[in-house]
């Protein structure tokens, strides 16, 4: 056989005998040991010294939101959902930006700049009179996550974002609402997911360091002066 990398999901939890028997390599469960990291897998036949790597990368996400004492910020620790490490960082705000005003999506400031939306359900369409709750804190906001379960980001969400310089949008993201980055002049790329089904009007108008960008098949809708 030419096999040379077995790339395993994280599903797996039982290997049986002479799974990979395969000439270069043939391991079998009395001789199998595994290590698991987000850096590498490596499974180990001890019988013939030969081995195998499958990278792993982390998958954080959000366990605990605990607010400060003194009652100013607070810290987030996220554990990751491959291998259980876990890190903390501080926020300095926490403001409401679901849909219905009952908190199931919220916009968390980091101390580091970046911005956090998290939780499950829409997030507000904002305007330019019904601005966004972080409106003061514009300029620190340095790069922004969306966490899995947000379905769309809202109307005029990152407007004037001007050292905002990366984001990242989850596949539970299936709309990208108007004017969200207007203006958002440092943001140099993006990665839109193929969740997505509709880009708003203005949605990346004054982005002038964006050099490239690709649209996903799943799109049907992109609205006036997208690009402009």
């Amino acid at each position: 056989s030419n096999l040379t990398k077995i790339t395993i999901p994280n599903s797996v939890t039982t290997i049986g005998n002479d799974e990979f028997n395969s000439g270069a390599f043939s391991y079998h469960n009395d001789n199998l040991t595994i290590y698991t990291t987000c850096d590498s897998t490596y499974i180990i036949n001890y019988a013939n010294s030969h081995s195998i790597s499958v990278n792993v990368t982390h998958k954080f996400k959000i366990s605990k939101i605990e607010a400060s004492t003194s009652g100013t910020g607070g810290t987030i620790t996220y554990t990751c959902q491959n291998c259980g490490e876990t890190k903390t960082v501080g926020y300095k705000y926490i403001w409401d930006v679901s849909e219905n005003g009952d908190n199931s999506v919220q916009a968390i400031l980091t101390t580091e700049g970046t911005l956090i939306i998290t939780g499950t359900g829409n997030m507000k369409n904002y305007s330019k009179t019904t601005t966004v709750p972080y409106e003061k804190e514009l300029k620190e906001i340095k790069n922004v996550e969306i966490d899995e379960g947000v379905k769309n980001i809202g109307n005029y969400a990152f407007c004037d974002c001007i050292y905002l310089t990366s984001i990242t949008i989850p596949d539970s993201v299936t709309n990208i609402g108007n004017n969200v980055f207007l203006r958002c002049s440092s943001l140099t790329s993006i990665e839109i997911p193929n969740s997505v089904t509709s880009i708003g009007n203005h949605a990346f108008r004054g982005c002038r360091d964006l050099m490239e960008i690709t649209i996903p098949s799943n799109v049907t809708l992109i609205a006036d002066y997208t690009f402009s």
